[in-house]
């Protein structure tokens, strides 16, 4: 029985090793290639975001330093605040680590175009944090965790009207039933997985339903009209509701880059850097990969 057991590790051990295989096997060389360039451009963000975090330290030291000497209070929490610019760096090449490593869920050939091009902006924009040239920001709508846009922008972004971002006094001018409709708002980009907002509840009456396929679906007979009603399967109206709400989030994805990197609003430096950042996220994306495959491969050497 421990033999037939160990049997079927070593086959399932096996099939996984093949798809990683089979994924990057293609063409080797290239594969190499890319796997070099990746770790370069991976390394680059590392040691990016650990300067930025010795910076951080050294400027504490510095005024912790100054504020003694000078015998007034210091605190902590100020140096902490989320306008340091410091801090502001450093979360910046977080979020872009934190979304780099969700890439291993994906096939590098096969990743969503939207979310390289928001992935290489959040690069782009950790590189001006600290330099006199603005970058675009929220304030005109450039917000690329999308999951934290609010629901006048997403309103704007709707209608197209990229150009009232910066228009405070924008809302006061809507009529009341627009700001309804603000106000009813949902986020396409904040999925909600839970089965549960979606369920559908037939006729409780057990005399007056019944199972009436495999896929689940209860059919209601109501004795007075004498007519069947049909009731879709709860699972069908999460998966149609979540592939609506998948189609909105791309569409809305795709207005914030071109929002973003409109001569409007982002400079030929800033739009050159972006365009080479972009390249660089299919390499990092093999290089991701290719640990994982390598961490895989040494288990199943391990197994045997």
């Amino acid at each position: 029985m421990i033999y037939f057991y160990l049997v079927i590790i070593i086959v399932i051990q096996l099939r996984i090793c093949k798809e990683y295989k089979f994924k990057y096997a293609s063409n080797t060389e290239l594969l190499v290639e890319r796997v070099k360039r990746g770790k370069e451009a991976f390394d680059e963000i590392l040691k990016a975001k650990r300067k930025a975090e010795e910076e951080y330290q050294k400027k504490k030291k510095r005024n912790k330093n100054y504020a003694e000497n000078e015998g007034s209070g210091y605190s902590e929490e100020n140096e902490d605040n989320q306008d340091n610019i410091y801090v502001q760096e450093i979360k910046c090449y977080e979020y872009v680590l934190d979304q780099l490593n969700n890439l291993n869920m994906y096939n590098c050939n096969e990743i969503n175009e939207n979310n390289k091009s928001l992935l290489a902006l959040a690069k782009t924009k950790c590189i001006f944090v600290k330099s006199t040239r603005k970058f675009p920001d929220e304030k005109i709508g450039c917000e690329l965790n999308t999951k934290k846009l609010n629901k006048l922008q997403i309103y704007l972004y709707n209608n197209n009207l990229f150009d009232q971002f910066q228009n405070v006094h924008f809302a006061k001018t809507l009529s009341l039933d627009e700001l309804r409709k603000i106000e009813r708002i949902e986020n396409p980009c904040s999925i909600n997985d839970n089965k549960e907002e979606y369920k559908v509840y037939p006729n409780n009456k057990r005399e007056n339903s019944y199972i009436g396929s495999s896929k689940g679906e209860v059919y209601t007979y109501d004795k007075n009209n004498y007519d069947y009603n049909t009731f879709v399967p709860r699972e069908s109206i999460f998966d149609e509701n979540a592939n609506i709400k998948k189609k909105l989030c791309e569409n809305l994805k795709y207005k914030i880059i071109t929002n973003c990197t409109s001569t409007n609003n982002m400079s030929d430096t800033a739009f050159q850097i972006y365009h080479a950042e972009l390249n660089h996220i299919d390499d990092i994306c093999f290089y991701i990969q290719s640990i994982e495959w390598n961490k895989r491969t040494e288990e199943n050497v391990r197994l045997f």
